[in-house]
């Protein structure tokens, strides 16, 4: 059915439509490979950034919806952008909180006298870096 006896070369070829179905298989594996790889989705109340091996972190947002992007060179992060609320009772709202400042102490082991204690990121610059390290 796929193939072809030829008697005078002697040689079995495929029909059209194996060749056809093969083009079709081999047309629908890289559309979905395609659409794996350099498609990112954005879904909705979120944006993307988009952060390049080559060229960093790029200036605009993605905005809700599909997004192309260079298969393994480019990465995007989704960041939710949904409003959060929250209700205080007037009793709750009448106290006055006032900030500390604490010094944070190293846990000590029995291998180690002191352990490093990383500070949390403040700067855009520092989280940028610790997105593109952990990528």
């Amino acid at each position: 059915m796929f193939t072809q006896y030829n008697h005078e070369t002697g040689k079995t070829t495929l029909t059209k439509l194996a060749k056809g179905g093969i083009i079709t298989v081999a047309a629908v594996a890289s559309l979905g490979i395609f659409r794996l790889t350099a498609v990112k989705r954005i879904p909705a109340n979120t944006v993307g950034v988009k952060v390049s091996a080559i060229g960093g972190v790029q200036e605009n947002t993605l905005q809700t919806g599909y997004h192309l992007k260079m298969p393994f060179i480019d990465k995007v992060y989704t960041l939710s952008t949904s409003v959060q609320t929250k209700t205080m009772d007037k009793k709750k709202q009448k106290l006055k909180l006032i900030p500390r400042k604490f010094k944070l102490k190293p846990k000590q082991t029995q291998g180690s006298s002191k352990q490093k204690v990383k500070p949390r990121p403040t700067k855009l610059s520092q989280i940028q870096s610790q997105i593109i390290l952990s990528g």
